[in-house]
Formats: structure tokens, sequence, C-alpha cells
């Protein structure tokens, strides 16, 4: 077993990022949102791929809207656009 932050500090600069879930269900929160407060304190990491399936999220401030800070994705692969 590893901490959150154990498990968020394994995302390194230029990995692709796969997350699943739908919505609020399945989605691993408190990791994206440990990545996010790295990514906004240290710049790190940056140039993510960010794949995924579904929409995750509650189009505020949950699920996949953590990686959405100018240079910390570089590009998305993804379904249900909406």
């Amino acid at each position: 077993m590893i901490t959150v932050e154990q498990a968020a500090s394994l995302i390194q600069s230029n990995d692709t990022v796969v997350t699943g879930g739908f919505v609020g269900i399945g989605f691993a929160e408190a990791i994206a949102r440990e990545v996010e407060k790295r990514f906004l304190r240290e710049g790190q990491p940056k140039n993510l791929t960010l794949f995924y399936s579904a929409g995750q999220g509650d189009g505020k401030d949950r699920g996949l809207n953590h990686f959405g800070h100018k240079g910390m994705v570089s590009r998305v692969i993804g379904g249900h656009w909406g």
C-alpha cells in the first residue's frame, strides 16, 4: 500500500495518464487532486497525455477538471465529449 501522495508522485512529465469512471463514480479523485496540487506547486508533471473513455467530473472542480491547467496536458484522447 502507498499513500495518495506517493501514487501521485509516480506520474512524471510526458507520461500518459489513463483514467476511469463516469461522472463522479469510479474516478480516482484523491489521486487527481494530488497531481493537480503538485503541478500548481512545482510545475510538474507537465505535457501529459490524458486518455479516458467517458466524461468524469462535475464540470466545475472534480474529475478531469484537475488536469485543466495550461501546460499540464498536451494531448487528450477521449470519448464522451460534451
